[in-house]
């Protein structure tokens, strides 16, 4: 039995059939506009230099959300795992997650961050979501980053 479907940008034929495919027709339903304002959206230049772009997301974090938890999401399960080792060896508690890692080696990572063990999380969009929804039922999330290039102001919007 389905108990909670979520959905962050889907028209109302989709939620629709979501209710229907998930047989939910007795359920709550809450809608609201996209506007955010708990949420504060800063766009910068990406500097072609990935390294470049590692040093000042860490010092961003380092001088600003020190205690923050958060996503940096990154387009591909390399780029998570080589943001978070870079993280890592940079002094903060992070870890990866993706599709391409085991059932068993996910939960793990979202117990250790539930538990506060681990404080970054890089992680492609679609898992980082996941994440985000997790995590959002033990606490606040105040960080999110993005290693990757937004491809629009909507999509990057989207994805806050």
């Amino acid at each position: 039995m389905t108990i909670l479907a979520l959905t962050a940008t889907a028209s109302l034929k989709v939620v629709s059939d979501v209710i229907k495919v998930l047989q939910m027709s007795q359920c709550m339903q809450f809608h609201t506009g996209f506007d955010r304002p708990n949420l504060f959206f800063e766009v910068r230049p990406k500097n072609p230099n990935n390294a470049f772009l590692l040093q000042e997301m860490l010092q961003y974090i380092q001088q600003k959300q020190p205690h923050s938890t958060g996503i940096v999401y990154c387009m591909t399960k390399r780029q998570c795992e080589e943001t978070a080792d870079f993280l890592r060896d940079s002094g903060l508690k992070a870890d990866y997650y993706h599709a391409g890692m085991s059932a068993t080696d996910r939960k793990a990572v979202q117990f250790a961050w539930q538990e506060g063990l681990v404080q970054i999380v890089c992680a492609t969009i679609g898992e980082g979501f996941i994440l985000l929804y997790l995590f959002s039922i033990f606490g606040g999330n105040k960080l999110l980053g993005h290693v990757i290039m937004i491809c629009s102001l909507w999509n990057g919007h989207r994805q806050g």
